[in-house]
């Protein structure tokens, strides 16, 4: 699952200028960045497929991944190697 990180970054950036976003090659990485991120840690943390929503909500691009395991989330304490307390 992780391996389809990459094709999900385009497709975001892809959406993103489909929406009429003028995005220079700057934001195009941040956001490349961002959603590689949020995708990456949908399916290392569930080992489930996600869906990956994109909205242009006024000044903000929304960017949402919703996985689809049942499980329910359990909260935990970050490890220092997290970037939490050591």
């Amino acid at each position: 699952m992780v391996e389809a990180v990459p094709a999900a970054r385009d497709r975001i950036v892809s959406r993103a200028r489909r929406l009429g976003l003028a995005l220079n090659e700057e934001l195009a990485q941040d956001l490349k960045l961002l959603t590689g991120e949020l995708v990456t840690n949908s399916v290392m943390h569930t080992r489930a497929a996600c869906v990956v929503s994109v909205r242009w909500i006024g000044e903000r691009l929304r960017v949402e991944v919703t996985d689809v395991d049942p499980t329910t989330v359990r909260p935990s304490q970050a490890r220092s190697a997290d970037g939490g307390e050591p």
